[in-house]
């Protein structure tokens, strides 16, 4: 420490590591002090940290280091004579410097008190509707003494885990709602640009596999998502604690598959979002208590317009094993990237293996994709299964999983490449060396060479991993003598050296039958070297044979960039696995480091030599190793090059646990010596007085300047800490509060509901064609006061639809209560209803059997969305053709929810004793008894097939002869007789699929079945109409059967009974099953 004049002091604190030279130690720290002057002089303290020194400097003593420490030597003042004056000396400069200084502080203090203040006024806790699950993003906003509140500020009790984006902590809040917290970590690699994306992506979906955003808070640094609860990581509970395995069955595991792929679905194809993923992988998977799945982790997902398919990125994201090499190779996405990552996730699942880190014991292969693959091929795929499964699994399941699996990467282009005296194999991705074997000296086996060969490699295991992972030995005499050695990286755990060594040793004896010469560099775990040979080879160099891999990936971005990184990379780390100076690793010719890259990306390289030859000799063989790469296999992200003396492998990830303790910036640069600067002295006194007016204006200037400069920064302060999110004009899911419209906008929409702008009538009311304020177009549909429906119908479709999002169900824009005026406001649908085109005799020739299939599979995927996959199940109660809209592509949307109700987590059914709906298409069980259920929607659904495909209305359907008085009744019959298509609509007769059609019928009639057990789920009617290889139950006489004489003569005659199951013969067209390639 150095006195100033006063009693100020400076305080200095420098520290180098042990292992620096001390001209290493003095060339770094004079960098940290021009670093510190080249950013921050001026400043009262600082402190400049590097990987190999430290320096810190302050106003005031800290760490207790300078207890003992004498003050530096300073002139000491001259005394001079006291005098006394008689009057008060005039003010000096150093007082006015005071003067000002205490003012600004003054008013300093005064401002940020004024802030702090302001803050706590702007931050209003929110209250969270417990009852209402969509909310838009600026509802979620929580405040951040709210969630340190839930957390019991964040204490380590209620950690749950710990990702890339930050920690998780379960949490509750003030009205008892258990709660997930994930906290962004500071030096996160994922900002507020992935911060942003989830929130308002996780904002506009609504399905049970994903998770569920309750809220988020943005303050100063901190960025924090609340979630729904959850229990279990997937990551935690089946792919690495192997306690935690057993407790996941094949049920539960096969549950899950089901529920992410329900998921994935509802995100690329029936959300009214197209959304990419981009990483998809076990640790986003959550479980609940039930273990049902749901996707997590949305920082990196996209959205994609209507019409879009793929799209291309400059900045690849994600976890590298379940990448598909399109997207890591090109930076090209689309929903078949997701599909690749949902492949290995599966594999997963069923091994409860990483594909990262999977490794055969005898060298076959590198990861899980390729071991799963060669069990396939070999036809024995239950191979792959966890044993903590054990026997209790579904056979047919299982390698219906596995075929999925593989089946999902079949885009993957697999390829072999040859190198000079090296052949390198690339299965899916992945590069697998094989161990080198001599080819030029042999043995007999059974030979005195061969029996110590055998008896050194048994044993090499234990001596290596006893001995600090490095072991050599020479056995026999003569031509029986052998060498051998092991080799381990320095510093690896003696467990995982013994099980490197082991398979490679075994390896070599398999592979390497009579061969004199063999070596093998094994990368499981960790990285080890087993070699034997007869002549001495301990201290010798061997530059051939050599073996290159590499990693089918190729540079993206800045190619100039990587290229100078990579070198200077390689150039650092044959220097230190090379050099000879004194430190732990010295002789032991090992190095692993990093680079960093933009966009966080880094490159992870490690070399290592055998420890007997020389430091030239390694730093030439290593040499040699990054030539040879760059001559065979430049442009790639990652490879290695095996020598018999020299190990050299760089990758974009780390590997083989040996960069757990490296820091990825790179060392100090050495500068010229750094000259020690001084400060100026400080002039003395010069005693001249300043008048008081000339100190006022000094001191109102600075304050009025100071004031200026706080104003901009809590302006700023403000933009910054109070980070709302800025919605999407297209944002769909919002609180039923805040989707209300005032009448006065929707009466300037709708051009005061001008007659010219009705679109159409029902039993609600009228629809109208508007434009809204922002250019939308809208549907509007008002209340008639006459209608039969009254305020609870219309709160009921309200509160129905905002909580949905779907594709093939209408969207609810608004809504308007005012006096007797009650509004719904919807998306504008322009082809109006399915009715309007299926009973007109002109129109519906529009509707020819593509579109019709695609009406039916859409209005499937919309029930089951209802039934099954939303966080609510909604029976929607009045399914029928004119509640089905067409958009411009004639893709339906189910509309009119007035009707619909919501079930409880286990209710399967419930009683009413107001019927409504419409007849013709009711169930029998529910217009008869009040009991209404799922399998009621699937009776409506199935009298529309009918309908889609006859073209004509079941409740006003009669035969001329009078032999049938509803729609469904001559649909059995067209079915009993086997002639089912006399039943297909005239308009479209002559250009139809005949299975198809054949198909739907056949479901339509199980739908239509009296006994509603009888009757599929939507979920099974979604199979069947996807799948034609699935077999159909043969239906009975359908629900509001209506017998006539004839039949009733028919049965008397017991020709056929109409209770009993009727079989019709479906010609359908032959089936391919595919098989992964």
């Amino acid at each position: 420490m150095s006195p100033l004049i006063g009693s100020e002091r400076i305080y200095a604190l420098m520290q180098c590591i042990p292992g620096l030279s001390s001209k290493q130690c003095e060339i770094c720290v004079r960098d940290s002090l021009r670093d510190y002057q080249n950013c921050c002089n001026g400043f009262m303290g600082g402190t400049i940290r590097k990987p190999v020194c430290y320096f810190l400097w302050d106003g005031y003593a800290y760490f207790g280091a300078f207890n003992d420490t004498p003050s530096a030597p300073t002139q000491e003042s001259q005394p001079g004579p006291i005098l006394s004056p008689p009057t008060p000396p005039p003010l000096t400069t150093g007082a006015i410097v005071g003067i000002v200084v205490s003012t600004v502080i003054f008013v300093v203090l005064v401002i940020l008190g004024l802030f702090i203040w302001k803050k706590k006024q702007s931050y209003k806790t929110l209250k969270p509707q417990t009852d209402d699950d969509m909310t838009s993003p600026q509802s979620l906003q929580f405040d951040f003494g709210t969630i340190e509140a839930a957390t019991d500020g964040f204490s380590r009790n209620n950690k749950l885990g710990q990702g890339g984006f930050g920690e998780v902590y379960k949490g509750t809040l003030l009205d008892g709602t258990e709660v997930a917290v994930k906290r962004l970590l500071r030096n996160s690699g994922q900002g507020t640009q992935e911060f942003k994306n989830e929130v308002v992506i996780v904002a506009k979906l609504q399905h049970k596999n994903l998770v569920r955003l309750l809220g988020f808070c943005v303050e100063g640094d901190e960025q924090i998502l609340v979630y729904d609860k959850f229990f279990f990581f997937l990551k935690s509970s089946s792919n690495v604690d192997p306690t935690k395995k057993s407790q996941l069955d094949w049920k539960s595991r096969y549950n899950i598959i089901g529920g992410i792929t329900r998921g994935l679905l509802y995100l690329h194809q029936d959300s009214r979002l197209t959304i990419i993923h981009r990483d998809i992988k076990a640790s986003n998977i959550l479980l609940d208590e039930h273990i049902n799945p749901k996707i997590a982790d949305f920082g990196m997902a996209r959205n994609f317009r209507v019409d879009q398919t793929e799209d291309m990125t400059g900045r690849v994201v994600g976890t590298f094993s379940y990448m598909p090499p399109e997207y890591v190779t090109h930076g090209q996405y689309s929903t078949k990237s997701d599909v690749y990552s949902f492949g290995v996730l599966v594999l997963e699942i069923v091994c409860g293996k990483k594909n990262s880190s999977f490794y055969q014991v005898d060298d076959s292969g590198g990861n899980l994709v390729t071991h799963a693959w060669r069990l396939w091929n070999n036809e024995s795929p239950l191979d792959t299964i966890d044993p903590a499964i054990g026997e209790s699994y579904e056979k047919d399941e299982v390698i219906r999983c596995i075929h999925i699996g593989l089946f999902s990467f079949q885009d993957l282009q697999c390829k072999t490449a040859t190198s000079r005296q090296s052949k390198v194999s690339l299965i899916c991705g992945f590069v697998s060396a094989q161990q080198r074997c001599g080819d030029s000296l042999f043995f007999r086996p059974n030979s005195t060479y061969d029996t110590n060969r055998r008896l050194v490699l048994s044993t090499l295991a234990s001596n290596v991993s006893s001995r600090d992972g490095y072991y050599n030995v020479s056995v026999g005499e003569g031509p029986g003598r052998i060498y051998v050695l092991g080799l381990c990286i320095p510093g690896a755990d003696p467990t995982a050296c013994s099980d490197c060594i082991q398979p490679a040793s075994v390896t070599l004896l398999d592979k390497c039958p009579n061969q004199t010469n063999s070596w093998n560099w094994r990368a499981d775990k960790t990285l080890c070297f087993v070699r034997y040979s007869n002549r001495w080879f301990f201290n010798q160099i061997d530059l051939e044979p050599n073996q290159a891999e590499f990693l089918n990936l190729d540079i993206t971005g800045d190619l100039a960039e990587y290229n100078r990184t990579w070198e200077g990379l390689m150039s650092r780390v044959i220097s230190a696995a090379s050099s000879t100076t004194p430190g732990s690793l010295a002789g032991r010719h090992y190095a692993a480091s990093t680079a960093p890259l933009s966009g966080f990306r880094t490159i992870y390289a490690l070399m290592q030599c055998i420890p007997g030859i020389s430091s030239v000799d390694c730093n030439a063989c290593l040499q040699a190793n990054v030539r040879s790469y760059q001559g065979c296999c430049w442009g790639k992200q990652g490879g290695s090059i095996r020598r018999p003396v020299c190990f050299f492998r760089f990758d974009p990830y780390p590997y083989l646990e040996a960069f757990d303790d490296i820091a990825s910036s790179p060392p100090p640069q050495i500068s010229q010596d750094l000259q020690p600067t001084t400060s100026p002295p400080h002039p003395p006194p010069d005693g001249k007085a300043i008048s008081t007016g000339v100190i006022v204006v000094i001191v109102v200037s600075a304050v009025i300047f100071v004031a200026l400069v706080a104003l901009v920064l809590v302006v700023l302060k403000r933009r910054q800490s109070y980070k709302t999110l800025k919605l999407e004009t297209d944002d769909d899911i919002t609180r039923p509060h805040s989707l209300q419209i005032d009448f006065k906008t929707i009466e300037a929409a709708t051009n005061k509901f001008s007659r010219s702008n009705k679109v159409g009538q029902g039993g609600f009311g009228e629809v109208y064609k508007g434009k809204l304020p922002n250019g939308a177009e809208v549907a509007v549909k008002r209340l008639s006061r006459n209608s039969g429906q009254g305020t609870q119908e219309f709160r009921n479709e309200v509160v129905v639809l905002a909580k949905l999002q779907h594709r093939n169900l209408v969207r609810l824009l608004g809504f308007c209560v005012e006096g007797d005026e009650q509004i719904l406001v919807y998306e504008f649908v322009p082809n109006k209803s399915l009715d309007y085109f299926l009973f007109d005799p002109i129109k519906r020739r529009q509707l020819d059997w593509t579109r019709r299939y695609n009406v039916i599979r859409g209005v499937a995927r919309g029930i089951l969305y209802l039934h099954q996959d939303s966080r609510l199940t909604i029976i929607h109660r009045d399914l029928k053709a004119s509640n089905i809209l067409l958009d411009n592509d004639m893709n339906p949307k189910i509309a009119d929810f007035g009707m619909a109700r919501i079930f409880g987590m286990e209710q399967t059914r419930a009683n009413t004793s107001k019927i409504a709906g419409t007849f013709g298409y009711m169930a029998p069980e529910y217009a008869m008894h009040g009991r209404f259920s799922m399998k009621s929607d699937v009776y409506s659904f199935g009298v529309l097939v009918l309908e889609i495909i006859s073209g004509k209305i079941n409740s006003s359907f009669n035969q001329t002869d009078g032999s049938a008085s509803n729609l469904v009744t001559h649909a059995w019959r067209l079915w009993r007789k086997g002639s089912a298509l006399e039943l297909v609509d005239s308009s479209y007769r002559d250009s139809y699929q005949r299975n198809e059609v054949t198909r739907c019928i056949h479901i339509a009639l199980l739908c239509v079945q009296e006994d509603p057990g009888d009757r599929p789920t939507m979920s099974k009617i979604i199979l069947l109409l996807t799948s034609s290889t699935v077999t159909l139950q043969v239906p009975h006489a359908p629900g509001f059967f209506f017998r006539s004489s004839r039949d009733q003569d028919l049965e008397a005659e017991g020709s056929d009974s109409f209770g009993k199951p009727i079989a019709c013969s479906i010609n359908d067209a032959s089936v391919t099953e595919l098989d992964p390639r």
